[in-house]
């Protein structure tokens, strides 16, 4: 009887020791250094003056005519602040929105007017937009008024988001800006202006390349490849559907020299922002988690060690996906091949040793970040 007492006393102990070991390693308190690289993923670069900065004016683009864009863009990022997490990570309500930009947010009368270029004529949309124009002349105030902010926005000498932004933060609407556009270089084929055709395009052009060099998050920067690869289908529209003459073809030879400066193949910083990004979500969760007071979410943080997770995030994650971003296309191919996540079916797992048990919560929430990223890198 003592001998098998002896033996469950010991089984207990060891599940006991299997449970406290894991639990001690992985507190908060042990946590280690972040490493050099990621030090220097989250350091920033001075910001620009906020008036100066067409961030704040894109974000407050929908204010009232009344309203200073810019400073009701200033006002939306900081009322997101104030009150996240107490709103659960939607603080910005149709309140915030009639108190700050004088209205509710909904589809503006002129995007019903001129909608979207349907699928059957994407070949030919400034054709489409253009009669568009045409049987509906642009009178409508509030369109006349997104135009003048588009020029206001557009030729702003800096744009730069500001560094605590996560995944949850408000978004920019580019798709505002990219609408604007379309319906500016529209208006401009339908006069047969190509003058203004040209100045709208290298303007749009400016604007959008600025925001690649900031490396956007994924989302982001979808917009904005999309919104260039629609100026470029105008462009060749343009030169397919109207006599050009030959003293204008080197204004287009122009253009086009200065398309081809746009970065669009190497989207290593945006992996950077995109980790950037969730780290601040971390950060900001944190705060939060000490605003409510509940218990339970505090004893959790307990075990949560930061550092860690964003290290082997970086170097599992982030790293790579840099890596492979700046590779040429037949270069991308072949390191595919030897890429195991690029399979859809795999699952990335940690290899089971004694480290294995350090950074249980980290491990957990970096493996179900590594699945299908390199397909985004195709994509873009």
């Amino acid at each position: 009887m003592r001998i098998f007492k002896r033996i469950v006393l010991t089984l207990l102990s060891m599940i006991v020791l299997l449970i406290i070991i894991p639990a001690i390693v992985n507190f908060s308190l042990f946590d280690e250094q972040l490493d050099p690289e990621v030090i220097k993923l989250m350091q920033s670069s001075e910001m620009p003056n906020p008036v100066n900065n067409a961030y704040f004016s894109l974000m407050g683009i929908n204010a009232t005519a009344d309203k200073s864009i810019n400073l009701a863009g200033q006002k939306l990022i900081e009322r997101y602040f104030s009150q996240r997490g107490e709103l659960q990570h939607y603080p910005l309500s149709e309140e915030d929105n009639l108190e700050i930009l004088g209205k509710r947010i909904s589809r503006s009368s002129w995007q019903n007017k001129y909608p979207n270029c349907p699928q059957q004529n994407k070949n030919n949309c400034l054709v489409y937009l253009s009669e568009l124009i045409r049987a509906n002349p642009v009178t409508d105030p509030e369109l006349q008024l997104a135009q003048q902010r588009y020029d206001d926005i557009l030729n702003m000498p800096a744009y730069r988001e500001i560094d605590k932004l996560d995944i949850v933060s408000p978004i920019p609407p580019l798709w505002i800006l990219a609408r604007l556009g379309q319906l500016r270089m529209a208006n401009a084929y339908l006069q047969s202006n190509l003058q203004d055709f040209m100045q709208q395009q290298l303007q749009a052009l400016i604007f959008w390349k600025k925001l690649l060099a900031q490396g956007p998050v994924l989302s982001h920067r979808l917009i904005i490849m999309s919104a260039i690869r629609y100026d470029l289908a105008n462009l060749s529209e343009f030169i397919r559907t109207k006599d050009i003459k030959s003293e204008n073809r080197a204004e287009f030879t122009q253009l086009l020299d200065f398309l081809d400066s746009i970065p669009n193949n190497n989207i290593s910083g945006t992996f950077a922002t995109e980790q950037r990004y969730y780290i601040n979500f971390l950060k900001n969760n944190k705060k939060d988690t000490n605003k409510s007071g509940d218990l339970l979410e505090h004893l959790g943080w307990l075990f949560v060690q930061e550092n860690a997770m964003h290290n082997i995030h970086y170097k599992n994650f982030t790293q790579p996906l840099m890596q492979l971003s700046q590779l040429s296309l037949p270069e991308y191919l072949n390191a595919l091949k030897d890429l195991k996540a690029f399979n859809p079916n795999y699952k990335y797992s940690f290899p089971l040793s004694p480290a294995s048990l350090y950074n249980l919560v980290g491990k957990a929430m970096v493996s179900s970040d590594i699945t299908h990223t390199p397909h985004q890198i195709f994509k873009n």
